[in-house]
């Protein structure tokens, strides 16, 4: 490597440190790093509610173990990680400079795999390693092939998708073409059998909660098809970069199978499998988030890369391709607000932390009945630090495994009301703390619950009144603290 590359990606990584640690963890990281802080045994307890296997939550309490230093441990083993698949995509992928630096620019890499301390940066890492050792190391290192399919079993559907695309690349290449002995064969299968049985075990339920409803598919579909047949299709947000951007993809999305069938079998089956079955899946089990859907663009690289020299000097493919990249750097092209997605609560966390330290913590009991309030999972973290517990409608607190096995269910579970009554502490104040916005306690009978015009709300049932009165209210935020009060009703 040149010095001057080699001091440019040092800068860059630089940047991305920065970056990562000026800016506060979104609900998803906050998430699992909590459920890092329980025992082992507990974590695989949690798997099958959360749809994710535990070697992410592992590796979180093994090198970010200490509470107190959160978020930093956790930013900075992502960002090491990260370090890592920025050079090794830059020594081992085939592509020139120019689009190396483009890609490495990218919204997903530099705003996403970056930054955000999810297992995203260590799948790309994984799945590049893959590929590297299925294009150039298979005869030589299949048990390092072996070692990376189990891994890939291991950090979600997105990459097992990838890791069993190559499984199949591997056997054709081993029994059709005689590319390898019987026992490298053998044990290949035998390890990667062994990672998707591991996944089942952690991972597989039929009455998993996150799966989403008909409207959200519906608009999956609207957005999946609108980069096939209508780039122009549009809403009142959206901006002519965006049209663009999709025009590109439209285009993409012919020719790219067009040039791969005609040039290289290989990557075009490896991009025709993988967007199948990525699709299969958002749109049969889980709708998935916009970083889900960045595994089609990563899956586009690899299939790149796979076939690089038979592609490297098609201009077409080519300059559609450096259109893309070029556009994907900018986030805008992608998001109507740019940088606005699920960070956008993050900011608050703190704020809002700082809002349950101004009470008297010591004697006081907070409780939060949804787990999906902005506050509750973003915040735990930080209030664990100062040995604050917040506990669920069943006087569980929200980072133990009892309240996180019921995270998804929160959602659509009402109020126990006796149960919740019986956990309020009459030693100490009891406090509620909520997402103010409509009052969405989405818990609660609306034919129970009536409003204090801008004091709280009550909500009755039996010989029972709880008097929810406002302390803490922050508009801004849509964030509010309601001290409870219990009053017997008179028969």
């Amino acid at each position: 490597m040149k010095k001057w590359i080699a001091f440019a990606l040092i800068i860059y990584l630089i940047i991305c440190l920065f970056y990562g640690l000026n800016r506060t963890p979104f609900y998803d990281e906050a998430h699992a790093y909590t459920i890092s802080q329980l025992p082992f045994f507990e974590i695989f307890q949690i798997t099958k509610t959360e749809g994710h296997c535990a070697l992410w939550y592992i590796l979180l309490k093994i090198f970010c173990p200490n509470i107190n230093h959160y978020p930093l441990n956790m930013q900075v083993f992502n960002w090491v990680i990260y370090c890592f698949l920025a050079i090794f995509f830059w020594l081992k992928s085939p592509f020139n400079a120019i689009i190396k630096t483009i890609i490495l620019f990218t919204y997903p890499f530099l705003h996403y795999y970056a930054i955000v301390s999810r297992p995203y940066a260590l799948s790309v890492l994984v799945l590049f390693i893959t590929t590297y050792l299925y294009k150039e190391k298979i005869k030589t290192h299949p048990r390092f092939f072996a070692l990376s399919l189990f891994i890939l079993s291991q950090l979600g559907v997105m990459t097992l998708i990838g890791g069993f695309v190559f499984f199949l690349f591997y056997l054709y290449d081993s029994i059709k073409l005689h590319k390898t002995n019987k026992k490298d064969i053998i044990f290949v299968c035998f390890i990667f059998t062994l990672g998707i049985l591991l996944f089942l075990l952690q991972v597989f339920n039929i009455n998993i909660e996150q799966m989403r409803d008909v409207e959200q598919v519906a608009e999956f579909y609207e957005n999946f098809t609108k980069f096939i047949y209508n780039p122009f299709l549009i809403n009142q947000n959206t901006n002519y970069l965006q049209l663009f951007f999709n025009l590109v993809c439209c285009i993409l999305f012919y020719i790219v199978p067009i040039y791969f069938f005609k040039k290289n079998k290989t990557s075009f089956l490896f991009i025709l499998l993988t967007a199948l079955m990525l699709s299969f899946f958002f749109f049969n089990f889980y709708i998935g988030s916009f970083w889900h859907y960045f595994f089609y663009f990563i899956y586009l690289i690899i299939a790149y890369w796979l076939g690089y020299d038979d592609f490297k000097n098609i201009k077409i493919l080519n300059g559609f391709l450096i259109a893309f990249l070029i556009l994907l750097t900018i986030p805008y092209s992608i998001f109507t607000y740019g940088f606005s997605w699920e960070t956008t609560h993050a900011y608050y966390y703190k704020t809002l932390t700082n809002e349950v330290l101004k009470l008297d913590t010591k004697n006081s009991k907070f409780f939060c009945l949804d787990y999906y309030s902005p506050f509750s999972g973003g915040a735990l973290p930080y209030l664990t630090q100062k040995n604050i517990n917040i506990y669920d409608m069943f006087g569980n607190p929200l980072n133990s495994v009892d309240s996180l096995k019921l995270t998804f269910k929160f959602r659509n579970m009402p109020l126990d009301f006796e149960k919740f009554v019986s956990q309020l502490d009459k030693n100490k104040k009891n406090y509620l703390i909520n997402q103010a916005t409509n009052l969405e306690l989405r818990c609660l009978d609306s034919a129970k619950l009536k409003i204090i015009k801008n004091k709280g709300f009550s909500y009755s049932q039996g010989d029972t009144t709880l008097i929810f009165t406002i302390k803490s209210f922050l508009d801004e935020y849509a964030f509010a603290i309601y001290e409870i009060e219990v009053i017997k009703n008179e028969k």
